[in-house]
């Protein structure tokens, strides 16, 4: 696999280290860690293998470490990391944005934000258990504001924080691991939720959101001049305001 290159000479190195894995990140600015939209256009196109033990996907936490990107769920409900430099930005383009389509779920997400702030760092099962949550994070319809809407549904911790996170503010600061009885760590790691303004302090920018959004697609365009038409396309622009073809309410919470 060659290093690519750009249009614009710009060098885009391949990611054999947690070192160049934070590189390619801030030369993006916004990255995705799958496959996404537009080609070339995520960790996974530049990296030699991702699963392996040294490799982006046990990366991520040393990564996050380092504090100078945030990860989550941010973009088009997707894995997706955003340099510190972009963040501002990023999450002026989610400045409002509320995914929760009635006044139950507004209650409920607004009662996992306060406790998570008042945690600062904790698991999606830890945050369940402390708020009483059910079997694998979910609580019965009966534990909401008004229960007589609501029936028809369970309710995972899970969602509720990828709704948080997409709405921009929830991200994921690390990842824990469990421990054997001779202290040796093992399987995936399990996601520390947090909110942006614990991980990183106050993120005000003197712009509108659309401006925000033409230099987060402008970087981008910059780095691959070959997909500037998908990159300001409207189905490019909606994902990056939060608004894409899961946005619109389903009987699932």
């Amino acid at each position: 696999m060659t290093t690519p290159t750009t249009s614009n000479n710009i060098r885009i190195p391949l990611i054999t280290s947690i070192d160049t894995m934070e590189e390619v990140i801030q030369l993006f600015g916004v990255l995705p860690l799958f496959r996404s939209m537009v080609r070339g256009w995520s960790i996974y196109e530049h990296c030699r293998s991702m699963w392996d033990e040294e490799g982006p996907w046990e990366w991520k936490g040393p990564v996050l470490r380092r504090g100078l990107c945030a990860y989550g769920n941010l973009f088009s409900s997707k894995s997706c990391f955003v340099s510190t430099e972009m963040l501002p930005d990023f999450l002026n383009c989610r400045k409002g944005l509320s995914l929760a389509y009635n006044e139950d779920i507004r209650a409920l997400d607004n009662m996992v934000l306060t406790a998570l702030r008042r945690e600062e760092e904790i698991t999606s099962a830890d945050l369940a258990k402390l708020l009483g949550f059910g079997a694998r994070g979910k609580r019965g319809a009966d534990d909401l504001t008004d229960p007589s809407n609501l029936q028809q549904y369970s309710i995972n911790m899970d969602t509720i924080l990828n709704r948080l996170m997409r709405e921009g503010k929830v991200c994921i600061s690390d990842f824990t691991y469990k421990v054997n009885k001779k202290g040796e760590s093992y399987g995936w790691g399990i996601a520390l939720y947090t909110t942006f303004e614990h991980m990183f302090g106050p993120m005000d920018v003197d712009r509108t959101p659309q401006q925000s959004a033409q230099r987060i697609i402008d970087r981008l365009c910059q780095v691959l001049p070959a997909c500037e038409a998908e990159f300001r396309g409207k189905r490019f622009e909606n994902a990056l305001f939060g608004i894409d073809r899961k946005t619109k309410p389903k009987p699932k919470i």
